[in-house]
C-alpha cells in the first residue's frame, strides 16, 4: 500500500511540473551511514573511508523523487549493486527509464580535460536539479550557493525563480569543475575552445550549445542521445 501511494504521488508531482508521469532518466547515488547498535550484522567495514556502517544506494528521478533503494554493508562492492538497482527502477517505472547517471559524474566526461569536467558538472546539475537546457545555459556562478548546496534558477519555467537543493553527486561534480573554472563572476558553464581553454570573458552557453555537449558525450558513451527537455 505504501509503495503504491509513493508511486501515485510521484506521478502526480511530475505532471504538476509539466513532465511525463513516468521518468526517462534516473540518477544513482550512494551514502555511507555510520554504524549504530541497531545496525547489527548489516554493518560492514569500509577500508577506504575507515568506518563501519551501512551503504544506502538510491535511485531518484530528475525531480529528486525516490524510485528505488538498496541497503548493504559498506564493504560490499558498489558496482555489484547497479544491476539490482536498475532492475528495481524499471519495475517501479514500468520500464520507462532509458538512461541512468551514476554518482560522481559520467565516464564519458572523465577524459582529463576542462571541457570534460565542465560537461560532467553541467549534466549533474541538469539531472540532479531537473533543469531545462535554457535554464542550464543561463546559470552564473552567483546562482550556486555552495555553503547550503542549492542552485537558483532565475526566470525559469513560467518566468518564475526557484531555488533547488542539490544531491551529493552534483555537489562533487561542481566542486571539481569550479576548481578548474575559478571563482570569477560570470557564466557557471562558459564556453571552452578546441585547445581546452576557458573563455576568459566567461560567456554563457546557449541552449543549443548545451544540447550539442549532451550529444557529444552520449555519442562517446555509445548511448542514445538524450535531452533534459
Amino acid at each position: 500500500m505504501f509503495e503504491q501511494v509513493v508511486h501515485d504521488l510521484r506521478m502526480l508531482l511530475r505532471e504538476i511540473d509539466g513532465r511525463n508521469p513516468q521518468p526517462s532518466a534516473t540518477i544513482f547515488d550512494g551514502r555511507t551511514l555510520q554504524s549504530t547498535v541497531e545496525s547489527g550484522a548489516r554493518a560492514g567495514y569500509d577500508g577506504h573511508k575507515k568506518c563501519k556502517g551501512s551503504k544506502v544506494y538510491l535511485a531518484v528521478d530528475t525531480l529528486g523523487q525516490l524510485l528505488a533503494v538498496i541497503v548493504t554493508p559498506t564493504n560490499e562492492q558498489e558496482r555489484a549493486q547497479v544491476a539490482e538497482l536498475a532492475e528495481l527502477v524499471q519495475v517501479a517505472t514500468g520500464d520507462s527509464v532509458e538512461v541512468a547517471f551514476v554518482d560522481q559524474g559520467f565516464t564519458a566526461c572523465n577524459d582529463g580535460t576542462k571541457a570534460g569536467a565542465r560537461d560532467a558538472a553541467m549534466f549533474a546539475v541538469a539531472y540532479g536539479a531537473g533543469l531545462r537546457r535554457a535554464e542550464i545555459a543561463k546559470l552564473t556562478l552567483a546562482d550556486y550557493n555552495e555553503p547550503v548546496a542549492k542552485i537558483t534558477v532565475r526566470k525559469g519555467k513560467r518566468n518564475k525563480t526557484r531555488t533547488i537543493p542539490l544531491p551529493a553527486g552534483t555537489i562533487d561534480a561542481l566542486a571539481r569543475w569550479i576548481a578548474l573554472r575559478g571563482t570569477e563572476p560570470g557564466a557557471l558553464f562558459p564556453t571552452i575552445d578546441k585547445k581546452d581553454r576557458i573563455d576568459p570573458n566567461l560567456v554563457n552557453f546557449t541552449a543549443q550549445s548545451v544540447q550539442l555537449a549532451f550529444d557529444k558525450r552520449a555519442e562517446k558513451a555509445k548511448v542514445r542521445k538524450f535531452t533534459p527537455h
